[in-house]
């Protein structure tokens, strides 16, 4: 039973491309699902796996003393915690120790001076900066941004990058929607290129969550929804991600929207 109209309890095979829109559409569903035109090979090794699975449980039935049937019905003894291997203790001792010390900062550099980063952030008069010492201002930005502490904690009337007259003029001219989606390219594009990252996914896929945050003052991005803010007002942040665990954008949803 289905109901007529809704986006959420609707029949899901009427929204099923047919004709020519699927037929636009399936080169790139299969290039997203890494799939190839004919299914024939990909459903054979999902049987091959189904009926090895089948096989790996009936064979392990008997002697598996955590599953009875009982009255027909099948019981699973409760879990436990597993116990920490002996040397694990030491396994994260060692990690730590191999694991450089850096500050914010000085890595935000580093990935600067590796991808050329700071040439995405022009100036909103579309001009190139001449500043000396820009990525630091840069740098400083960005942590002053990404964990919302304001001018003061970042700000050193010693240094000239880091001046508040020079972090209010590379706020206003460079730091924008525009520069910051142009630099995010590049770090999906730049981080596509390390060996290891094919082996984690194709960047084909992607997956989306949202954070929940109650905002306690009036703001045109909150939205009210009794479920998560009570009775107060809020926002969802919601992040996506791709198989190559590199975020690809987000958006401030009012509230949490429901389809």
């Amino acid at each position: 039973m289905f109901a007529e109209g809704s986006e959420r309890w609707s029949d899901p095979r009427a929204r099923l491309l047919d004709g020519d829109a699927w037929e636009q559409a399936r080169p790139r569903v299969l290039i997203s699902l890494e799939q190839e035109i004919e299914p024939a090979g990909h459903l054979a090794e999902l049987a091959g796996a189904l009926e090895g699975a089948y096989a790996r449980v009936l064979d392990g039935l008997g002697v598996n003393t955590a599953v009875q049937f009982v009255g027909g019905r099948l019981q699973l003894e409760r879990l436990g915690a597993l116990a920490e291997p002996p040397l694990m203790k030491q396994l994260r001792a060692l990690v730590d120790g191999m694991l450089p010390w850096v500050d914010f900062p000085e890595l935000l550099l580093e990935v600067f001076d590796r991808t050329g980063l700071p040439a995405d952030f022009t100036h909103i008069s579309g001009a190139d900066t001449t500043m000396e010492d820009f990525p630091m201002s840069l740098a400083a930005l960005i942590v002053a941004e990404a964990c919302n502490v304001g001018l003061v904690p970042i700000e050193k009337p010693n240094v000239p990058a880091l001046t508040r007259a020079r972090l209010q003029q590379v706020d206003q001219g460079y730091l924008r929607g525009e520069t910051i989606a142009a630099a995010n390219a590049r770090l999906i594009a730049t981080q596509a290129d390390i060996d290891v990252v094919s082996a984690w996914g194709s960047g084909h896929i992607a997956s989306a969550d949202g954070l929940r945050f109650v905002v306690p003052v009036a703001n045109l991005h909150t939205g009210n929804n009794p479920l998560y803010f009570a009775r107060q007002r809020g926002a969802t942040w919601l992040n996506v991600v791709n198989d190559q665990v590199m975020g690809i954008g987000g958006l401030v949803v009012p509230g949490t929207l429901r389809g």
